[in-house]
């Protein structure tokens, strides 16, 4: 999995920050010092800076995440029974990451690290749920086999019950950049996700598997998860029965109704 990656959202009509997001395999702090406050919420547990804001905030992140918890399970049809080790950190100095909208997931220790930083809004729940649905993910369907599926099944699966920043960004995004968007194919090619920027790389994937997984359900989706770049658009085609730039054809044509 990438080292470190962007994850960009917006709202409409207002440009946010970017988000760096994540997938490594372990993390864990070597002690819980006394600088560190640990609150225990069902399948929960948030380590937060004393007093600060994510300590203050860690009721409405739990409902957040835990509807997450409960949303990747529905749309995967899949079962996981993992206790999720959230730390939030005061700023991007403070967690290592370098950048106050960071985050990154360890899904072999069930760990998310990211920094938490006000205002509470679409946008910091966007970055914990994202990180969080790598650690689902991999804990339930395996390493995904490309950074198309990695990274825009974790974006594809973000609920919008806290906020709007989902399917009502990523489709009308879509809509709006139809004309700009590289073909799914070359996405799906590991050797080209690099051609494009980091927000259109991880916005068209995830607005294009959403619609998969609304359209489809997660069975097909399943069968394509763990392929690598030499054999995914032939395993999509066997897994939805018609060609990649067919299905890409009606995602557009269904995001521009949207």
């Amino acid at each position: 999995m990438p080292s470190r990656r962007q994850f960009i959202q917006s709202v409409v009509a207002t440009a946010t920050a970017p988000l760096t997001a994540a997938c490594q395999s372990a993390f864990g702090p070597s002690a819980i010092d006394t600088a560190w406050e640990v609150q225990e919420r069902g399948r929960f547990t948030f380590y937060t800076r004393r007093a600060s804001f994510a300590s203050q905030s860690v009721d409405r992140l739990f409902a957040v995440l835990d509807d997450q918890y409960d949303t990747v399970e529905a749309m995967l049809d899949v079962r996981y029974g993992g206790h999720v080790q959230m730390f939030l950190y005061n700023s991007g100095a403070d967690s290592g990451l370098g950048d106050d909208h960071s985050g990154v997931a360890y899904p072999d220790t069930l760990a998310v690290r990211a920094v938490c930083v006000p205002p509470l809004d679409g946008n910091l729940m966007v970055l914990l749920s994202h990180e969080f649905n790598h650690v689902i993910t991999l804990n339930t369907l395996g390493r995904a086999g490309t950074a198309f599926m990695t990274e825009g099944i974790a974006s594809a699966m973000i609920s919008e019950r806290f906020h709007s920043q989902g399917r009502h960004f990523l489709f009308p995004w879509t809509a709006t950049h139809a004309g700009q968007l590289p073909a799914i194919d070359q996405l799906m090619d590991d050797a080209h996700w690099h051609d494009r920027s980091e927000q259109v790389a991880y916005n068209a994937s995830a607005s294009f598997l959403a619609w998969l997984l609304d359209a489809r359900g997660p069975a097909p989706l399943k069968q394509v998860f763990n392929a690598h770049s030499n054999q995914i658009v032939d395993q999509m085609r066997s897994a939805y029965g018609v060609p990649v730039p067919q299905l890409e054809t009606d995602w557009k044509a269904f995001c521009a109704r949207f």
